[in-house]
């Protein structure tokens, strides 16, 4: 018979509930399309209307998803000190903004 430690039988026993996790949402996902229609609706436009960066206040844009008190400042602090933004890629050039999380949050603003 195999002998285990009790270290190794948590990790065992991790390892089959992870894979039972898994295998319940696969089932669940399959047998009821419905549910993976709710995951997109987390960050929709139903939910989060985009946002026109040009008007928006340091409130509302902290309300955008992945969108910090800092990074809201700073959009506005640039926006103030170079004038309104002619397109969404400007916001890049925003200190503190990287390309993966432009790509997070840009899909959610919009430029009037």
């Amino acid at each position: 018979m195999l002998h285990f430690t009790k270290q190794e039988k948590q990790v065992l026993l991790l390892a089959a509930t992870v894979f039972a996790a898994g295998s319940l949402t696969h089932y669940v996902l399959n047998r009821w399309p419905a549910f993976k229609n709710a995951v997109g609706v987390v960050e929709s436009a139903e939910i989060y209307p985009k946002l026109d960066v040009n008007t928006a206040s340091l409130e509302e844009l902290v309300r955008i998803p992945y969108i910090g008190e800092y990074t809201a400042r700073q959009i506005i602090d640039t926006r103030q000190q170079k004038g309104p933004f002619k397109s969404l890629e400007e916001i890049k050039r925003v200190r503190g903004i990287k390309e993966k999380n432009f790509a997070k949050f840009a899909g959610f603003l919009k430029i009037k």
